[in-house]
């Protein structure tokens, strides 16, 4: 009987080393780290900037800071900024802007916009992926109403023939965007 248990386990071991896989983390639409339902404060009309804050217990081994900014531009035009940087190269990464304009009836914020960035090592001068900063200017929404960005980060990166993904949100406070100077 104890023998027949030894092989029984040894077989279940053998079958757990042969069948493991590196899994990756994902971001499917619709999932936490792109809910519209993140609070988020109106900052005063004279605010003409918002950044989000860091959590530093949240670092991952790869990404080292990440960071979204919305500015009052001018003129109706919108600043969008995501940044992120790296403890180590990576091998791929993306930055998500999403564009949200608080809705005064229903108390809540709406998607209105989203923004993609994708990032190579091939693409940068010296050929590593340390930093990806995505800036858009957006000229295509209404003014007087308040916008928020919400931002994913994301990356890849190989350590021991082995490739990881980290991914991140960060979130802005609501900025009135007006038609002024």
């Amino acid at each position: 009987m104890k023998k027949k248990m030894v092989k029984v386990m040894g077989l279940g071991l053998m079958m757990s080393l042969l069948m493991s896989t590196v899994s990756m983390a994902a971001t499917p639409q619709g999932a936490e780290l792109t809910s519209t339902a993140v609070e988020s404060q109106l900052l005063p009309a004279s605010q003409r900037k918002s950044m989000s804050t860091l959590r530093p217990e949240t670092k991952g081994e790869a990404m080292a800071t990440r960071l979204s900014i919305i500015s009052n531009e001018g003129w109706g035009v919108i600043g969008a900024q995501a940044v992120t940087t790296m403890h180590i190269p990576a091998s791929w990464g993306m930055s998500t802007i999403y564009l949200d304009r608080w809705n005064e009836g229903t108390k809540n914020w709406d998607l209105v916009k989203t923004y993609e960035k994708e990032y190579l090592p091939q693409d940068e001068a010296d050929g590593e992926l340390t930093s990806m900063t995505y800036t858009v200017l957006i000229t295509d929404q209404p003014s007087d109403y308040y916008y928020r960005i919400r931002a994913i980060h994301e990356l890849e990166y190989i350590r021991n023939g082995h490739t990881y993904w980290e991914g991140a949100s960060t979130e802005t406070e609501g900025l009135l965007i007006t038609n002024t100077p």
